[in-house]
């Protein structure tokens, strides 16, 4: 998968956090270089519905907008109520895998250009209504496979 020049945040990795008080306010992106991209990975925590409320990357514009990936597979996930009524207009790949979610409905709202999708592991319920709004992300070419 080609996203094109991005910077890659991964100091947050496998380090047991239940809140990202650690992650900077601002993306790492280099001074003046607007066209680079943000490849952000928070898997293997402890994090929840409410710690992503309240996480820098999600209430702050200028790291929703150069969003490119974020990885949270193998964290605590059990809602995507962080993602209402905000836009990651960029996220061409998530992974929030191995989580407890049991909806999607906020995704193609938030994440209007993505590409890539990883759901795998999460208690989806078996009735096709759940995956119902994914039918909205016209960009969408990959759904499930954990080795994009």
């Amino acid at each position: 998968m080609s996203l094109g020049p991005h910077v890659v945040y991964r100091d947050l990795v496998s380090k047991s956090l239940t809140t990202l008080e650690l992650l900077p306010l601002t993306p790492p992106i280099p001074a003046g270089d607007e066209t680079v991209g943000v490849e952000l990975n928070l898997s293997d925590n402890y994090l929840t519905a409410n710690s992503l409320h309240h996480a820098s990357f999600v209430t702050n514009l200028e790291w929703r907008t150069p969003l490119m990936k974020l990885e949270l597979q193998e964290n605590n996930i059990s809602s995507l109520c962080w993602m209402a009524d905000r836009a990651f207009p960029n996220l061409q790949m998530l992974n929030i895998s191995n989580n407890w979610l049991t909806e999607v409905q906020e995704i193609p709202y938030s994440c209007p250009e993505i590409k890539h999708l990883i759901l795998c592991g999460n208690p989806l319920p078996r009735e096709i209504s759940v995956l119902t709004p994914l039918k909205l992300l016209r960009h969408l070419t990959t759904l499930g496979d954990t080795n994009v």
